[in-house]
Formats: C-alpha cells, structure tokens, sequence
C-alpha cells in the first residue's frame, strides 16, 4: 500500500500559514495589554495614577491634550495658564452666565413641567421635541436681528455636543477671534441656558469693511497727529500715557475686509498699524 508524498511546496504553504497565525496571536496580545505590569513598577512621573498608555484624551480639547508640554518659569504648566486666561475671556454663556440672569429665571421642576407638557401634545420623541424647541427659539432670535430675512432650522440634523465647559470655552473663542462674525445671543428660559449664534450678513457687493483703533497711549508725533489723530475720533488718553517711544508703538489700528464670493465663501483681508509701520 503506498502513500501519497508531501509536495515541499505543501510544507512551505503551511509552514507560512503557521507563521502568520502566530503573528497574528502575538500582535493581538500587544494591543490587548494595558502595560500595567510594567507601569506600576517603573513609573516616570510618580505623581501619576493611571497608566499613560491608557488615557483617554479629548480630540477637542486642544489644551489639555498638552497641557503637560511645555512648563513656564514659574513651574506652571502652560495647559493651566491657557485655561485660566480663557476663563476670564468675555464668552456669552460660559464665563460668569454672560449675557444670562444671575440666577435661573425659573425652577428645575417648573421647567420640567413646562417641557412634559408640550411633549404630551407632540407627536415626536421628546429629544426630538426638546431640539425642534431650541432650533424655533433660534429662528425667533435671528428674526429680531434681521427681519427683512427669513430663516428655517429645522432641517439641519447635525448635532456636536461638548459636554466639557473647557472645550465650549475654546470652540466659542477660536470661532470668536479667528473668524470674526457677527453675534447676536438670547436667554432660553425653558432650558436655563443661552443661545449663540455666529453669522456673516452677506451686504450688496458682497464686501464688508471693519476697523479697530486703540486710544493712543504714547505721545504721538506730528505725522501721527496728522494723519490719525487731527479731524478724526482716535482718543488719546492724555492722563495715562506710557513712557514708550511712538515710533516702537505709536497708534494701534486694524483694519479688516470680509469678502463673500458666490460660493458661500469668506475672504478676509488685515491691514495692521503698529509704531508707523503697516503691516498686511
């Protein structure tokens, strides 16, 4: 009786089978493991409690995420000073309820009710009914800030939520500060909370033009005098003026052009006046 003989091409098949199910398993444990066996042993930082390699950070919370990257003379970690300067930042809603009454203007338990009873007489889910309450508060806003227009939300079905009031802080002041909008806010009482809403008016021409000029804080010279401060409202603070040369500071303005082409997008353009150089 014969038997039948292993081709070598057989054995290498399964030769390289095997190996790639053992790298498959050896690859598999390496991501399965949370290193704590080799992280409560040998610490970097002892003031850590859990392991680095288990963290769980906020994409959104661009502080945070470096918090720890850099430390400033005093010690401080930079993360920490960033945080602390946006929370004394003028944000509608997050920084001491601006643009809100001190206090609710009505109880939880009232608000509560008010909510179940509109959802009793709704057809919706009451998430849903809750959403198509904030988007009809939000067209009233934007209505009383610009009636000649007319504005519907309800078919926007994209919700971002930042649950952490350190990641709104960021969000509200990068669209702030980088973008440059017109912003228009309202209380809603229903939720004891601030609508905000950040917009451009798109003008005839489609071109805006904005300007920004600080009080003079140095004792101008006579080209300063003519060109900015004589037959113009630039201010000069006379009673508290710095002990600076004007040509290092000088008058402090930015002027600013918004342009909207028909694609829905927004050109800006700076022009920016410091110590009698213009710089953009």
């Amino acid at each position: 009786m014969s038997t039948p003989a292993v081709l070598p091409f057989e054995n290498d098949c399964d030769e390289m089978f095997d190996n790639m199910f053992e790298s498959l398993q050896i690859e598999h444990a390496i991501q399965e493991t949370d290193f704590k066996h080799i992280f409560n042993t040998d610490k970097i930082n002892k003031e850590l409690n859990s392991s680095p390699y288990m963290e769980v950070k906020d994409e959104n919370d661009k502080i945070m995420a470096g918090e720890d990257a850099f430390l400033l003379p005093d010690g401080c970690p930079q993360g920490k000073v960033e945080q602390s300067t946006l929370e004394c930042q003028l944000i509608p809603g997050t920084n001491k309820r601006l643009g809100m009454p001190k206090t609710a203007t009505k109880k939880e338990s009232v608000r509560e009710s008010e909510q179940d009873t509109i959802v009793q007489f709704c057809s919706l889910c009451p998430s849903q009914t809750q959403r198509c309450l904030i988007l009809k508060a939000f067209e009233k806003m934007m209505l009383k800030k610009q009636p000649e227009q007319t504005f519907s939300f309800l078919d926007r079905n994209f919700v971002e939520e930042y649950k952490d009031r350190n990641t709104m802080r960021q969000v509200l002041a990068g669209a702030m500060t980088q973008l440059q909008p017109d912003i228009v806010t309202d209380y809603y009482e229903m939720l004891d909370g601030l609508l905000v809403s950040m917009y451009f008016k798109n003008p005839p021409g489609r071109l805006i033009r904005k300007q920004w000029t600080h009080p003079v804080r140095t004792l101008p010279d006579f080209a300063d005098w003519r060109e900015f401060i004589k037959g113009q409202e630039t201010k000069v603070e006379k009673d508290n003026l710095l002990d600076i040369d004007n040509d290092k500071v000088g008058v402090l303005r930015t002027n600013t052009k918004f342009s909207f082409p028909s694609d829905n997008s927004v050109i800006r353009v700076e022009k920016h006046n410091v110590g009698q150089r213009r710089m953009g």
